[in-house]
């Protein structure tokens, strides 16, 4: 997905009954952005960049699944973020 995870609710409760719904071998990826950048190349990071990184944190002691937040290039003046999830 791309774009939707901002609207989620209660993100931990939707990304569960995402992963509920992947198969052995399944992914989600979900793209979005977490911070602008100013003219000097800072980032200022919103509120969702913690949440992120709390539900990683939760969800990588899980023993079936694979997660990690990846970092891609800038478009305009926000980052790229993807969050990957690998059913094993």
């Amino acid at each position: 997905s791309i774009h939707t995870f901002y609207f989620w609710p209660d993100k931990g409760e939707v990304l569960r009954r995402l992963l509920d719904l992947l198969t052995p071998g399944g992914r989600l990826i979900t793209t979005f952005a977490t911070a602008t950048r100013d003219a000097e190349g800072s980032y200022a990071y919103w509120p969702l960049q913690h949440q992120v990184e709390n539900l990683v944190q939760h969800f990588q002691h899980e023993a079936d699944i694979q997660i990690q937040l990846a970092v891609g290039p800038d478009s305009r003046q926000f980052n790229n973020v993807a969050l990957i999830i690998d059913r094993l």
